[in-house]
């Protein structure tokens, strides 16, 4: 039984009670702890590494995948699509790693970072994508607070439990967001792709029998509003009401 305390009326809770494998395990023989507000929540353990052993092999893996993505950051869209033509042959997932490089790019442009900065978080978003465009997925408008927010949480924590603090950051938090990118399905449904066109030809990425997560986002933020401020649509369910005959 959870002994998180239920949300207030108009709020969203968000907890790890829902992974009960994880818990009353021991780690470094010391109790983990399913509450992030502890002073004993593991980040890295709840992302998916156990040990010091597995993040040094993330480490490695990812060192070799962003010294690849650093030679893009440079790059022009046009001698993007002129390399993407050679190396990836289906047009679809061409359009879908260059979306990802432009919109990143663009975001990276707007936020107030000094140089290093910038191409760190450039290098953690695309390596993300480089590694998953093939889920039809690709980096959109509001995904760079996700992106700091990870940041932070690596930033404030003990480096030493993983190793050399210089070698830390970078990799933990691409860690943390691929994590909530996938495993907590923080892309699917609050930075949901749903369709992109590819010169005259449209890819949509739910059929016509299922609910696209923007739609049923969309219904939910009314649904919530409704329950949370009855009074401000009572009125359009009288009959005499203005603005439903308007309507």
């Amino acid at each position: 039984m959870s002994t998180q305390t239920l949300p207030n009326k108009g709020q969203i809770h968000l907890t790890t009670d829902n992974w009960p494998k994880f818990l009353n395990k021991t780690h470094n023989s010391k109790e983990i702890s399913g509450n992030p507000e502890s002073k004993d929540f593991d980040w890295t353990f709840f992302a998916g590494i156990a040990n010091k052993e597995e993040f040094k092999k993330l480490q490695i893996s990812y060192s070799r995948a962003s010294s690849f993505i650093e030679k893009m950051y440079d790059m022009e869209s046009k001698s993007l699509k002129t390399f993407l033509k050679n190396n990836e042959k289906n047009e679809l997932f061409q359009e879908i790693i260059l979306q990802s490089f432009k919109n990143i790019k663009k975001t990276l442009d707007k936020m107030n970072f000094d140089d290093d900065k910038k191409k760190m978080f450039f290098n953690i978003a695309m390596s993300f994508y480089m590694e998953n465009y093939r889920k039809n997925i690709y980096f959109t408008e509001g995904e760079e607070y996700l992106l700091l927010l990870c940041f932070k949480i690596s930033e404030f924590m003990d480096p030493n439990q993983c190793g050399n603090p210089v070698e830390f950051c970078e990799p933990h938090t691409f860690l943390l967001y691929k994590a909530f990118l996938l495993k907590c399905k923080f892309k699917s449904f609050l930075f949901p792709n749903v369709k992109l066109k590819v010169g005259e030809k449209v890819y949509k990425f739910y059929t016509k029998k299922q609910l696209s997560r923007p739609h049923f986002f969309s219904f939910l933020i009314v649904y919530m509003f409704m329950k949370t401020r009855p009074e401000v649509v009572a009125d359009l369910f009288q009959e005499k009401h203005i603005g439903k005959k308007n309507f």
